[in-house]
């Protein structure tokens, strides 16, 4: 793609199914959204993106990503690149990721951020909802990247069974602390910080 383009730019959008879709090789994000909700997103691959794989802002609620790709995003020579694999902006709440796959981005993979006055869980009881927890993150695995494998701002997360292996840094950091059990972190930087895992090689 070129200069300043998105692979999939959705924008108010909600209670909508993208599946199977593919962006590879552009400039920007691959599947940038504002102010989408409810929405599931499986199957999807992003590939080779300047920026973000998979980027959410604008209080994205009760979306679900299942089964997706994020591969070799990130470049160093562009100045503006996030460059991690799903991210999520502060304000969210009710999103779950499953079974997603990160394989060698520049910089962090699953980056939640958070701010200290967010909204609760419930806000969004028509969605996909993920009981009292904010985000629900389970059996998604982040495989050889330039930062986290998980980078998890949000203390209202939960992490179940997710995998960390060959992260330059952290295989698994929560700033503020996490819920969750049976995450496994191998040949990481550093294994885990606030978050229940094991493995730690």
């Amino acid at each position: 793609g070129e200069e300043g383009e998105e692979g999939f730019s959705i924008d108010d959008v909600d209670h909508t199914k993208f599946i199977r879709n593919e962006s590879i090789d552009n400039f920007r994000d691959g599947f940038r959204t504002e102010r989408a909700t409810h929405n599931l997103f499986k199957k999807n691959l992003a590939k080779k993106k300047g920026q973000d794989s998979f980027d959410f802002h604008d209080e994205p609620d009760g979306n679900k990503l299942v089964r997706n790709t994020a591969m070799a995003n990130g470049d160093e020579e562009n100045e503006e690149s996030g460059e991690n694999g799903f991210e999520f902006e502060p304000g969210s709440i009710n999103n779950t990721l499953i079974r997603n796959l990160a394989i060698k981005n520049f910089d962090d993979v699953f980056k939640i951020e958070f701010e200290q006055f967010t909204t609760t869980a419930t806000r969004s009881p028509d969605g996909f909802t993920t009981g009292q927890v904010d985000y629900l993150l389970k059996s998604n695995i982040a495989v050889r990247h330039g930062d986290e494998g998980f980078d998890i701002d949000d203390p209202n997360s939960k992490l179940v069974g997710n995998i960390a292996k060959g992260n330059q840094d952290w295989g698994f950091y929560a700033q503020n602390g996490s819920l969750g059990f049976g995450n496994v972190a191998l040949a990481n930087g550093d294994p885990c910080f606030m978050v229940s895992c094991f493995g730690g090689l």
